[in-house]
């Protein structure tokens, strides 16, 4: 337990601390607006711009990394959607690939590498926000257009994508390291100091999230399989094919199994919500963002005592 508890409580302890602020009603809405505008915009950006663009461009664009990281984000999502098919559920396919392929590797990924490698060692998740804005939203989006339930919105939402902040920053941070003249040294204390805030920040964001969302709308079976495909299936089949299948370094491994272990990214309600879904769906996904993350406590703790960081 000592290499899982100096990882694990400092990150939640910081989701608790943005819950408590949003209980007590110490943030309100347009505070909690503010905060996640600061780090989504501003902290994130510049943390992932200056990791990538000091990084080696041969670490950033590994292809067997890359290619483990699409199969954990995009097979658990197609299961998911193919399952809810088979109950007769039609036009939830892009909100499913959304609920098992769609972790929270920017605001709680992120904070999470920082805490167990450091600076250096949270490569990996800036990768991961990379794939699943480049692979899974692009996908998603799109399909839930196509849904009787969804309206134009899908095509909004999926310029918003376009638009992502996140994506320049890696777009230019692979660019710096594929020129190999590095940052200045102004530029990058400047952007270090900012990109410092991304952590806890994104962490506090995350619980100023989770107030107020339903816990079980529709009931266990609506949620049970969201829960058991994106907290235990996912991370397995992560873990098979990076490590059966295309034998992966160790640092690499650990960063595909907890990047898709992750649990489901707030930004995937709002991409469902901006998407047309129904309100029914849309609680679906409120409470499967909330429970995936509590549980989170529980099984990224036993990956850390499964799998330690190398």
């Amino acid at each position: 337990m000592e290499r899982v508890i100096p990882v694990v409580v400092p990150v939640f302890a910081l989701i608790l601390a943005g819950y408590a602020a949003a209980w007590r009603r110490l943030i309100g809405e347009a505070g909690a607006e503010g905060i996640g505008r600061f780090v989504y915009f501003f902290a994130l950006p510049a943390l992932i711009f200056v990791t990538l663009g000091a990084s080696p461009i041969e670490r950033i664009l590994e292809g067997r990394f890359i290619a483990a990281f699409s199969a954990g984000l995009l097979l658990p999502g197609l299961l998911m959607a193919a399952l809810t098919r088979l109950r007769g559920i039609r036009g939830r396919g892009g909100v499913d690939l959304l609920l098992t392929g769609y972790p929270n590797i920017g605001y709680m990924g992120i904070p999470f590498f920082l805490t167990a490698f450091g600076p250096e060692g949270a490569l990996p998740a800036m990768t991961g926000v990379a794939l699943q804005n480049i692979l899974i939203i692009p996908l998603a989006v799109p399909w839930m257009g196509a849904g009787p339930e969804s309206g134009r919105g899908a095509a909004a939402a999926l310029r918003r994508v376009v638009g992502s902040p996140l994506i320049y920053s890696v777009l230019a941070g692979v660019a710096v390291s594929a020129w190999g003249g590095g940052i200045p040294v102004v530029a990058d204390k400047a952007l270090r100091l900012l990109g410092g805030a991304a952590g806890p920040g994104g962490l506090f964001c995350v619980g100023l999230a989770l107030w107020g969302k339903p816990l079980l709308a529709g009931g266990w079976r609506e949620i049970a399989p969201v829960l058991l495909i994106k907290l235990l299936l996912a991370p397995a089949i992560a873990w098979f094919v990076g490590s059966q299948l295309l034998a992966l370094a160790p640092v690499h491994l650990f960063g595909v199994v907890f990047g898709c272990a992750m649990p489901i990214g707030a930004n995937a309600f709002v991409l469902a919500q901006n998407s047309g879904q129904s309100r029914e769906t849309l609680d679906l996904v409120g409470g499967a963002i909330f429970l995936t993350t509590a549980l989170s406590l529980l099984t990224l703790s036993l990956l850390l005592w499964i799998l330690p960081p190398p």
